[in-house]
């Protein structure tokens, strides 16, 4: 394990030791039982501005990358009942994004800032897995594959691999609405 190093996708703006804090979680309920290095381990900072933590993440992860450009392994990436992936939520010109590499984004809904990585810095990684269960996903989930490219509108559209591989793992409830060659081609 001295050679995995975790980095996070997105936070929600709250406090380290909150429960909805995603580092916190990822802690209590895997990284605190395996054997990994503390210093191999890179939450997003949530002591400082919103704007500021973005800013100091991309400096984490540039420094990680030894001044290359950054391209992480793998990515795991959830997907939302609306769409949303990380913290790139409709609506958001956070999608848009194409210069910087890590964003603070507000979310009205849920009245709180999140930091997130942008899809350029996602879209470089060797290879992204989206992660997606449950019934209440079915209809979204066949929109975002099938329907139209809006990524304003669903972000998780944004998320193309460039130079590395795209995997969705989908269980049965959520595939209900996709026909067999539709999971068998991925569209």
């Amino acid at each position: 394990m001295e050679q995995t190093f975790v980095f996070w996708g997105d936070e929600r703006f709250v406090p380290s030791n909150d429960k909805r804090n995603n580092a916190n979680k990822a802690n209590t309920l895997l990284l605190n039982h395996i054997n990994i290095p503390t210093i191999n381990i890179n939450p997003i900072p949530v002591d400082l501005k919103p704007d500021e933590a973005a800013k100091k993440y991309v400096e984490i992860i540039t420094k990680f990358f030894e001044k290359k450009p950054p391209r992480f392994d793998l990515i795991f990436l959830g997907f939302s009942e609306n769409g949303h992936t990380a913290s790139l939520v409709p609506g958001s010109d956070v999608v848009l994004e194409y210069k910087r590499l890590v964003r603070e984004v507000f979310v009205a809904e849920q009245r709180m800032f999140r930091i997130t990585m942008t899809p350029p810095l996602i879209n470089k990684a060797r290879n992204i897995v989206f992660l997606v269960e449950g019934e209440k996903k079915a209809e979204i989930l066949k929109t975002v594959l099938c329907g139209p490219q809006e990524p304003v509108k669903y972000p998780a559209q944004a998320i193309n691999a460039e130079e590395g591989n795209l995997y969705w793992l989908i269980d049965k409830k959520a595939a209900t609405l996709l026909s067999d060659d539709e999971i068998l081609n991925g569209t």
